[in-house]
């Protein structure tokens, strides 16, 4: 009626609409099809098939979540791996701040990244390394232009290291 006109419009008459209701051993769906008999609907189930996990870089893995923090307050971060990525968001009453952070690594510095307060311009992760010697590494958080009322947080802090060669 009125809500299927409200959204899809001119169309609705001729739109597909499907519901699904879940019972203990089985699923229901009631479909309607407009234009078309019962009798010339076939409907063809398959049973699921695994698909393989998408590997996103070769040859490493996951190892540790480590524990994140403000970026004034976290410090140095250490880690034993091959990689590591920092996630983070802007906590910011201005949404068109650009936070500006020198990023550190194995006391060198590696980059100077930016990260806008906007979650629609700016990456989920501030900063990331993938191609590092398996090993101990320090990385370090330098925010260049903190202003009051503004936190960076730095959320997600992911290590990851090589992958044993019996691991798939």
């Amino acid at each position: 009626g009125d809500i299927d006109r409200k959204l899809y419009g001119k169309k609705a008459s001729h739109v597909m609409k499907t519901d699904v209701h879940e019972h203990d051993d089985h699923f229901e769906a009631d479909i309607d099809l407009p234009g078309f008999k019962k009798e010339q609907i076939k409907l063809r189930l398959e049973v699921p098939k695994a698909v393989p996990m998408e590997e996103c870089f070769a040859g490493i893995t996951p190892k540790e979540l480590l524990p994140g923090n403000t970026i004034d307050q976290l410090g140095k971060i250490e880690f034993e791996g091959c990689g590591i990525v920092v996630c983070n968001w802007i906590q910011s009453p201005r949404p068109d701040y650009v936070a500006e952070v020198e990023v550190y690594l194995d006391d060198e510095l590696a980059k100077t990244v930016t990260s806008a307060a906007n979650y629609h311009d700016r990456s989920q992760e501030l900063c990331w390394f993938y191609d590092l010697e398996e090993g101990h590494h320090t990385m370090e958080l330098k925010w260049l232009n903190p202003e009051e009322g503004i936190q960076v947080n730095c959320h997600n802090i992911l290590v990851y290291t090589k992958k044993q060669s019996n691991e798939k």
